[in-house]
């Protein structure tokens, strides 16, 4: 790529879909085929097929951060996802005519990058292929992150016994998040691997911001990340959501405050130290 991608990772439910769309306004191409949550398809199906030949999974994530550890293995991935990218799957990225002008991912001359929570955890082979890389890694709190991933798997728990097995599929995406100790607890392993991840690079490589700071404060963590985009502008960002009460939602409910005050998480001492 004339320019290097940009690489949005953080937990899932830790807004990396607000991300995408101020991306998107400041300019960067994001993905022809993207999925409701603004994930690119075409990266988002390699990094499932990563995790899957480890027999890993997004909320199962050990067996690949252990495959990490294996020079050999990390490289035979990272050259199986170079003849990808110039494979013509690359259509779903770039989308036909793209695919039929520039061939491979990497030769795409514009602003552009994508964003994947999963991310967080195959980043040091995507590094491998991209190594000027900018990077943005965006936290939530965690225990408004189990909350979430609780309220989606509840939902599709309900429709599973409601509908199961007509569908033909089980419909839940992970049981470990339908209790908020298993989501909470996930939540840590994705921020420790994305800190893993970003340790040996140059910190002016990764841009980190909390989900909580650009709800409250916008206007200050945009021009953030403008500097860190070097764009010269700020876009108009009219349209986007940039709701401040979900920020720090758990506050608001008896039981989400009761479990905050129970758990002893170094990654909430870290990230949040000065938490309402």
């Amino acid at each position: 790529m004339k320019h290097e991608p940009v690489i949005v990772f953080g937990m899932h439910r830790s807004g990396t879909t607000l991300l995408v769309r101020l991306l998107e306004k400041f300019g960067f191409f994001m993905g022809h085929d993207q999925d409701p949550n603004a994930e690119a398809r075409f990266f988002m199906r390699l990094n499932h097929a990563m995790l899957k030949f480890a027999g890993a999974r997004w909320d199962q994530p050990d067996a690949f951060l252990q495959l990490l550890k294996d020079e050999a293995l990390c490289e035979k991935l990272s050259e199986w996802l170079s003849s990808r990218l110039a494979g013509p799957d690359t259509r779903l990225y770039l989308n036909r005519m793209g695919w039929l002008r520039w061939r491979d991912v990497r030769n795409y001359p514009y602003p552009c990058g994508w964003k994947d929570p999963r991310n967080t955890l195959t980043l040091p082979i995507w590094m491998r292929l991209f190594p000027g890389a900018r990077l943005i890694h965006i936290v939530r709190h965690g225990v408004d992150v189990a909350a979430s991933l609780r309220v989606r798997e509840q939902q599709l728990r309900k429709e599973t016994l409601t509908h199961f097995p007509n569908h033909g599929t089980w419909r839940l995406t992970s049981p470990l998040c339908l209790e908020m100790e298993g989501g909470f607890r996930l939540w840590e392993r994705y921020v420790e691997a994305g800190m893993d991840a970003i340790a040996v690079l140059p910190e002016r490589q990764c841009l980190q911001l909390r989900y909580e700071d650009l709800l409250i404060a916008p206007e200050e963590q945009l021009e953030r990340l403008r500097l860190f985009l070097d764009v010269e502008t700020m876009p108009n960002i009219f349209g986007i959501s940039m709701n401040a009460s979900r920020a720090y939602a758990f506050r608001h409910d008896p039981e989400l405050q009761t479990f905050t005050e129970r758990i002893h998480s170094p990654w909430l001492a870290r990230f949040y130290p000065d938490a309402p």
